[in-house]
């Protein structure tokens, strides 16, 4: 008996997160979607088009979520940016240590698999790093000007390369799970590129 074509559109995306977050696009087959998302093939080609829209779909919700959570972390706390850009590695370092399935990171993972395959997964990927790379530059700035950070480099270069050690830690987790060894990397790090709680002291 074929399933039912009702069902909620974010309900099945959210399921297609998971499916290809785990395995990624290649391996997941047609079947595959068919059988996590519980939608039968009709469905599922009416309503996204066919397997790579649906990625794409997918990757805009991840994208969409993980925005959320960077603008909650900048909303907490004492309002200084250079206690931002911790808090926000210490949440990738708890995300890391809870992704007990060690799926990594979905845009990193993506990148990686099929950045040079497809021209519009190329395109989502290039809009995401400039995106974040903004990101990083507007808190940078605010705390260049607040004399927090560092102003050795301006707020794009030292962007670009928060953007890099970013996605850098995330393919050294998948070796590296002892929370202290990232921890010191993310303090080394931030301490290289913005400049140190000494420096600070200085430039004050």
């Amino acid at each position: 008996m074929p399933r039912s074509k009702n069902f909620d559109r974010q309900e099945v995306l959210q399921k297609a997160v998971e499916l290809f977050w785990q395995k990624g696009f290649h391996a997941t087959s047609m079947q595959d979607l068919v059988d996590h998302l519980e939608i039968n093939r009709g469905s599922m080609y009416n309503t996204f088009g066919g397997k790579e829209q649906l990625f794409q779909e997918a990757l805009a919700l991840y994208k969409k979520q993980t925005g959320q959570d960077s603008k909650d972390i900048l909303s907490s706390g004492d309002g200084s940016e250079r206690a931002f850009l911790t808090r926000f590695f210490d949440q990738e370092i708890k995300g890391i240590l809870e992704d007990k399935s060690d799926r990594g990171c979905f845009f990193v993972n993506t990148t990686t698999e099929l950045s040079n395959q497809s021209a519009s997964i190329h395109g989502l990927m290039y809009d995401n790093m400039n995106e974040a790379i903004a990101f990083f530059a507007k808190v940078i700035q605010r705390g260049q000007a607040k004399g927090e950070i560092s102003c050795r480099a301006t707020p794009e270069v030292l962007a670009r390369h928060l953007f890099t050690f970013q996605n850098g830690l995330k393919v050294v987790s998948k070796l590296e799970k002892d929370p202290s060894k990232l921890r010191e990397i993310v303090q080394m790090q931030l301490d290289l590129l913005l400049g140190s709680e000494e420096e600070k002291s200085q430039r004050e």
